[in-house]
């Protein structure tokens, strides 16, 4: 039976097929197309690739809450929420895929210290989140 880490370590590989890369060379923790340079993978640059995708992902919530309802349309309201937050979604299967090849206690204290970031920044953005009266409007 295939326990939780190794499932999750397998719909990131089966996600690396389906989103896109961006940035990978500059940051390694966003790579979904072929295989990880293992080698830049350090708990150092989780911490600031992690800190990269938290700001991207902040000014993609900030771009859809600009749409006005009038202007809301498939593309700019719902393709673009589908694709909030994948470097972020990325970076954090590729740490946990990461761990499950070569855990370090440096990396396990790094994934720690973002599960708390990736928190306090879920909740600090739910209450400033209005897309649903733009969402209804489309």
């Amino acid at each position: 039976m295939m326990g939780m880490k190794q499932m999750f370590a397998a719909i990131a590989l089966m996600m690396s097929g389906v989103l896109g890369t961006w940035g990978a060379d500059e940051h390694p923790f966003f790579q979904t197309k072929g295989y990880p340079e293992w080698s830049k993978m350090t708990a150092e640059q989780y911490r600031t690739d992690l800190a990269v995708a938290l700001e991207e992902t902040e000014q993609q919530l900030i771009t859809l809450n600009q749409v006005k309802p009038e202007e809301a349309t498939f593309e700019n309201i719902f393709v673009a929420y589908a694709r909030v937050g994948e470097n972020l979604l990325q970076a954090q299967a590729n740490a946990e895929l990461l761990m499950l090849m070569r855990p370090t206690p440096e990396l396990k204290e790094a994934q720690l210290q973002g599960l708390g970031l990736v928190t306090r920044f879920m909740g600090d953005n739910a209450a400033h989140f209005k897309l649903n009266k733009v969402i209804k409007a489309a």
